[in-house]
């Protein structure tokens, strides 16, 4: 199989599951969001681990998982009224044993290490936590505003990806990512707005502007995720941040555009009064 064809095979059955579990029900949902959630995490601190080279210190993965699985919990499950807001007071003396635990590493550049701890919160844990909390914004379960978020990204990166290879001339970020072009960007930027559309034709939840408001803030910050997480690759020499999923690379290359587009589109929902 060409790499196209196992791009689309992947696709298609990754898309069908997650599909499945988004619409299935609310533990469902959140099942997925918390494995894709960790998966990426795992990846992240693999690809980050050759700080090693720094010196004879210890990558503890268990307790940097251990840390997102909490990061996690705290944040979704006052989306799912586990237990109230309060809860997530929890979070400061959780950040703040980042610093703690470093102090009996005795390890070289520890804020380096301190550094990638909290980005992995922030840039992975936290998106995927606040997916839950917007198929919750209206009270019951609601999952088309998290369908609608994802699809838009499918679609913008399907239609970005080919639209550039057939037609990209210009380039969108040379010194970052060489492939991408204006014309792919624009490709995706139209067939993301259509996307929001045929959502907002078939679900009230949202009226067609502020559907294709989400749209546009979809597909402008899930392009620039894409490019953070080339950036990110670039910076640690890596091609793909892993080769689990055939054609496509890792799950970070896969929702990179997702996990930066979530906060905004979250706070473009809060903002609407949703």
């Amino acid at each position: 199989m060409n790499n196209l064809t196992q791009r689309l095979v992947t696709g298609v059955i990754g898309a069908s599951v997650i599909t499945t579990l988004m619409l299935w029900n609310t533990y469902s949902l959140v099942a997925l969001f918390f494995l894709l959630c960790m998966f990426i995490l795992y990846e992240y601190l693999l690809v980050v681990k050759p700080i090693k080279k720094h010196g004879d210190a210890k990558w503890h993965i268990p307790g940097n998982m251990l840390a997102g699985v909490l990061a996690f919990a705290l944040i979704s499950g006052v989306f799912l009224q586990w237990w109230s807001l309060v809860w997530l007071v929890l979070a400061l003396p959780l950040i703040a044993s980042l610093f703690i635990v470093e102090l009996y590493q005795n390890r070289p550049q520890p804020f380096q290490h301190i550094g990638l701890r909290i980005i992995a919160l922030v840039y992975i844990v936290l998106p995927f936590a606040l997916l839950p909390g917007i198929a919750l914004l209206q009270g019951s379960f609601q999952p088309v505003l998290v369908m609608g978020i994802v699809y838009t990204v499918w679609t913008d990166n399907v239609m970005a990806y080919f639209t550039g290879r057939w037609l990209g001339k210009n380039k969108l970020f040379e010194r970052i990512s060489p492939k991408k072009t204006w014309e792919g960007f624009v490709g995706g930027f139209i067939m993301a707005l259509v996307c929001t559309a045929i959502f907002a034709h078939y679900s009230d939840v949202l009226t067609l502007y502020q559907w294709l408001g989400l749209g546009a803030i979809t597909s402008i910050t899930g392009t620039l995720g894409d490019l953070v997480e080339s950036l990110f690759k670039r910076d640690l020499s890596l091609k793909d941040s892993s080769g689990i999923l055939p054609g496509h690379g890792g799950f970070l290359d896969r929702f990179d555009a997702l996990v930066m587009a979530v906060p905004f589109c979250y706070a473009y929902l809060l903002l609407l009064g949703i």
